[in-house]
């Protein structure tokens, strides 16, 4: 007698053992509370940059003006319509990253040890450097000031400008504009994390709060937490009062007082093996706000491209995809005429992407980046061709460990798909999957299979609102 079996796609969880588990690889899929959903392909909406993009942002300033920029080694870009406009300062640059904040209506882009470079929205035509600003590689605004840090020449060093006036460095108890430098152990600055009238600033191995008490002090420093920090600057985002980092030893989540462990047994072992630490700087973080979660890009070894891990904050699980992104994050989008769409596809005829995508209309909020194949501006939204997703289930096993002999199994997924199935009869021997299977005409996939372990992997190309899992019809055998 067949008896029947739903093994549920559960949490993702690689750093655990496989018997027992409740998925052990997910690709191209975002976690709901009870399954999976596809994850959008990337669309671009570009043309390319000259190079590797290290930063984008956008903004709207008081006019209603909206502005997208990147940045490269060389060059920072202006991105409107479907066009990259280059808008460097004369000369170029020479830097290995870009970070960018707003001062009101203007952009300031902060390369690694150049002058701060500003963009005024609506004034200016091409970046130039902020008058009288020191050299940094990071920085944040503070309530009514810029707070720069790690200077080429001490990278423990803060400074911030005059009160409401991003071009006075001069040291003044007048203008309030001054400097402190940081003591202790790993007091290298990393990341300036803006909150209100104060900030969080991160070092190489502590975390330290940065508040506004005014004059003669101006600004009171606190160390929050030691041995805590991180070494991949751009790995950190934030929403609201959390703040989502890689740190020294795996992903947490900051609150303002401590920092929480999120990847800890369930994704850190994983991505320390996957990740080519020689190039940790290259890790970048963002805000996903439509999918509440927080998604990073990572170069990795396994693939030779960039992989994207993301955290759902709401729901504390993981998911995985393969875009090759070399720079992520937060997007809304500006509308992209007919016209514009010359500039980002050779031949509109035979482009990929429908004229109705929500990549192509504006005040869409989404997932933006820059594809490392191609160096182009894309977004993932919801009318996106999707990634090719797989699930990988965790391993079955009868009673006492007793044989399972499976009949037939039926993908739970709202699209179609296929499953393959790994087997083996050892915890210590390797398992290979077989050939894909298709559903035949009543849902079913007809197979005949006999071990003490098996695992099965969907694969779905369509777009899916869920996929829950397997349902396998069995028997239980001997032993052998």
């Amino acid at each position: 007698m067949f008896e029947s079996q739903v093994v549920q796609f559960g949490e993702w969880l690689p750093d655990q053992a496989a018997l027992g588990n409740s998925l052990t690889a997910v690709r191209n899929a975002i976690p709901q509370a009870a399954s999976y959903s596809s994850f959008p392909g990337p669309e671009a909406i570009s043309d390319a940059a000259s190079g590797a993009v290290f930063a984008g942002t956008w903004g709207v300033n008081k006019a209603g003006t909206y502005k997208l920029m990147i940045g490269t080694a060389s060059k920072l870009y202006s991105v409107a319509n479907g066009l990259l406009s280059d808008v460097s300062k004369v000369g170029g640059y020479a830097v290995t990253n870009w970070e960018f904040i707003w001062w009101g209506d203007r952009i300031i882009a902060i390369g690694n040890n150049i002058v701060p470079q500003y963009f005024d929205v609506g004034t200016s035509t091409v970046f130039a450097n902020v008058p009288n600003a020191p050299k940094a590689t990071c920085g944040a605004v503070i309530g009514d000031f810029i707070v720069l840090g790690g200077a080429s020449d001490n990278a423990a060093l803060l400074k911030w400008s005059g009160f409401n006036n991003s071009e006075s460095w001069t040291i003044s108890a007048a203008t309030q504009s001054d400097e402190q430098e940081l003591y202790g152990q790993g007091n290298v600055i990393k990341r300036i994390v803006p909150r209100g009238n104060a900030g969080i600033i991160f070092c190489e191995r502590s975390i330290r709060s940065i508040t506004y008490v005014g004059p003669p002090l101006i600004f009171r420093i606190d160390v929050i937490e030691e041995d805590k920090g991180t070494l991949a600057p751009n790995a950190i985002a934030w929403v609201g009062a959390r703040v989502f980092y890689y740190g020294i030893d795996g992903f947490y989540e900051f609150n303002g007082a401590s920092s929480t462990p999120i990847g800890y047994e369930k994704v850190d072992r994983f991505v320390r093996t996957d990740m080519d630490f020689t190039r940790i700087t290259e890790m970048r973080a963002a805000i996903d706000r439509k999918h509440e979660m927080v998604v990073w890009t990572y170069p990795s070894l396994s693939t030779g491209e960039f992989r994207q891990i993301f955290y759902r904050w709401d729901l504390g699980k993981w998911g995985m995809a393969d875009a090759n992104l070399e720079t992520v994050f937060d997007y809304s989008s500006s509308p992209v005429t007919v016209e514009g769409l010359d500039a980002i596809y050779a031949d509109v005829d035979a482009m990929n992407i429908s004229i109705d995508s929500g990549a192509l209309q504006g005040g869409l909020v989404s997932l933006g980046g820059v594809r490392a194949s191609d160096h182009r501006v894309v977004t993932m939204t919801a009318t996106a061709t999707p990634l090719t997703a797989e699930l990988e289930t965790g391993e079955l096993t009868g009673p006492g460990g007793l044989i399972h002999k499976i009949k037939s199994l039926r993908p739970l997924v709202d699209a179609s798909s296929t499953l393959a199935i790994a087997t083996r009869d050892n915890q210590f021997v390797n398992y290979e999957y077989g050939a894909p299977i298709s559903p035949n005409t009543i849902g079913e996939m007809d197979c005949l299979t006999s071990s003490r372990y098996h695992r099965f992997k969907m694969t779905v190309s369509a777009q899916f609102r869920h996929a829950q899992g397997v349902e396998v019809m069995f028997r239980t055998g001997g032993r052998r």
